[in-house]
């Protein structure tokens, strides 16, 4: 592979991993998760945000929603079990 080749596959890698169009999969997870909490199922909420978390670690969104699930669920033993 020369240089140029390299350069094109690294560039069409890094549109592909940050379109829209592909991290509609991870949103579900967020969109999943936030109704889990309208009906009162904040394990389950912390759960699916937990997995959200893990797959997008730079999007602080996931971090806040768990944190809140945590508090509205009042179930602190998710503080320990926790892994970003």
């Amino acid at each position: 592979m020369t240089m140029k080749n390299i350069f094109t596959l690294a560039i069409l890698i890094a549109f592909f991993s940050i379109h829209p169009i592909f991290s509609q999969p991870i949103d579900a997870l967020k969109n999943e998760a936030k109704r889990q909490m309208l009906v009162g199922r904040y394990g389950e909420a912390i759960d699916l945000l937990n997995r959200y978390v893990s797959a997008c670690p730079q999007k602080a969104d996931g971090y806040n929603l768990r944190g809140y699930a945590i508090k509205k669920g009042n179930n602190m033993k998710w503080l320990y079990t926790i892994s970003a």
